[in-house]
């Protein structure tokens, strides 16, 4: 039997589901975490001092060994410059979602530009009698 068919058939147990949703959720923010640090140029010991705490917490955190309460995986996401749903996405993931915002963004801009034409060409029509 393959790893793979032994952990499909224990999912089939909800307690393992919910223990594997558990501690994927905890090695995805611990990973997180480490990428974003690492990105910016950040020691364990920098992050640590931007949070208020001491290296060793850090270590624990990027272990997956530490037990995050929100404010500190706030804090995480603000000081590493990201939102705290953004630590719990893998970064393929948050990059996706990323594009997905930018992708909005220019949809409303794109919106709000022809609605300002549309604007436009009305009170140009409005002014003058005559349609632009």
């Amino acid at each position: 039997m393959r790893l793979s068919d032994l952990h499909d058939s224990l999912l089939k147990d909800e307690e393992y589901r919910r223990a594997y949703a558990v501690e994927d959720l905890i090695h995805r923010v611990a990973e997180r975490v480490n990428q974003l640090r690492t990105a910016q140029g950040l020691s364990q010991s920098e992050l640590a001092e931007l949070l208020g705490t001491k290296q060793p917490a850090i270590s624990a955190l990027e272990g997956g060994f530490a037990n995050l309460t929100l404010r500190r995986l706030a804090e995480c996401a603000y000081v590493l410059g990201c939102d705290p749903v953004g630590l719990t996405r893998p970064d393929s993931e948050s990059r996706a979602a990323g594009l997905e915002q930018t992708r909005s963004a220019i949809n409303e801009l794109k919106w709000n530009e022809a609605s300002v034409q549309l604007t436009a060409v009305w009170t140009g029509t409005m002014l003058t009698g005559k349609a632009a």
